[in-house]
């Protein structure tokens, strides 16, 4: 028998190198500021005092300040979100000059938050992509979410003529790396298990969340895909399910197993619908044998149809059978009961599939006494 398909998986290019230019912050620094009151001290944000820093800094004193609350309202300029009591700063012309180099507090819009996968600026909430990740804009990097950087950047306003450049949240490339196995090794950095990186045998390292169908819902993508799926990942090319990295049951959910590999050339463990038959999953997917996560136990769960032959066809490829499971030579597929089965394998009956396991299948009728 042969249980898993063998698809070699195309991965897309990684997002390019963003632009090297650092970002520096206008509140941030030594420097003469000026503003009432005496002292020195370090100031990052504007207030009252006068002393070192390049804006005004509050109190009398030496000291570094910090982030007071957002206090802008609607429709008030802004450089980053935590300047607004609506703790989000648009991207807009106001203006009206053609360029945008700051922003204006506002109410969401729905869009995707900043770090989420994007097709262009109208679909994220503050209005601009950059390298296919929804931007904002900052002062320093701590603004940013984990595995992104404030970098001075230009960039086009929702997807029209008007643009600018400011200092933006963008993908940070000089991020090192983090290998995983499930999203709970990533969520340290608010992202998720889903980059599959590699030549010809491929790992997963921690990236960004996808913005399309949630886990366990339908999706056709060739494995990655962050616009198919939230999870980033999808285990069909046509009749799919959105699935996410684990390594245990627990970080799948009621009714899902971790179990092994969806694709033979993909490490790792992924979340699998469980099954006894071909009638507990969606259209388009059949129940399936797949080798478990530990490479021993055999797991039963819905995967994509592989072939199209009837029920009991002879062949020797079990890639033209619906569930890739032959049984005596001939097209089967997993059984509760008889009524399952029909043709040259009207019977559901206990079949080895190691020495160690049995699996009930459609098979040849019982020998004669």
């Amino acid at each position: 028998m042969r249980f898993l398909p063998c698809f070699v998986v195309v991965i897309a290019a990684a997002v390019a190198a963003v632009t090297s230019s650092s970002c520096t912050p206008p509140a941030e620094g030594e420097g003469e500021g000026e503003g009432e009151g005496e002292g020195e001290g370090e100031g990052e944000n504007p207030g009252e005092g006068e002393g070192e820093g390049e804006n005004p800094g509050e109190g009398e004193g030496e000291g570094e300040g910090e982030d007071p609350p957002g206090d802008g309202p609607l429709g008030s300029t802004c450089f980053k979100d935590g300047a607004c009591e609506s703790d989000l700063c648009r991207f807009a012309d106001d203006d009206e000059d053609g360029f945008v180099s700051d922003g204006l507090c506002a109410e969401t819009r729905g869009g995707l938050d900043t770090g989420r996968p994007c097709d262009g600026g109208l679909a994220c909430d503050r209005g601009v992509c950059v390298q296919g990740i929804c931007a904002s804009l900052c002062v320093n990097p701590r603004d940013c979410p984990a595995a992104m950087t404030c970098r001075i950047t230009s960039f086009s306003l929702d997807d029209t003529n008007v643009g600018g450049t400011a200092a933006i949240c963008i993908a940070d490339s000089t991020a090192a790396p983090v290998p995983c196995a499930d999203d709970d090794i990533c969520a340290a950095s608010n992202r998720i298990c889903n980059d599959a990186v590699g030549d010809a045998q491929l790992s997963l390292q921690c990236g960004f969340p996808g913005n399309g169908a949630a886990f366990g819902e339908q999706c056709a993508s060739p494995f990655e895909d962050r616009v198919a799926c939230e999870t980033g990942l999808c285990d069909g090319r046509v009749t799919g399910m959105c699935t996410r990295a684990c390594s245990s049951n627990a970080q799948c959910g009621g009714g899902f197993v971790c179990s092994g590999p969806v694709f033979t050339n993909v490490d790792g463990g992924f979340c699998a619908d469980r099954c006894a038959s071909n009638t507990q999953c969606p259209a388009g997917r059949t129940c399936q044998l797949r080798t478990g996560r530990d490479g021993v136990a055999i797991d039963t769960v819905c995967a994509e149809q592989a072939g199209t032959a009837a029920l009991g066809t002879p062949t020797a490829n079990g890639r033209e059978c619906p569930t890739a499971l032959l049984v005596d030579g001939r097209c089967s597929q997993l059984c509760v009961i008889d009524a399952d089965c029909s043709g040259a394998l009207p019977r559901c009956a206990t079949v080895p599939v190691s020495a160690t396991q049995d699996i009930l299948a459609c098979s040849p009728p019982a020998p004669n006494p």
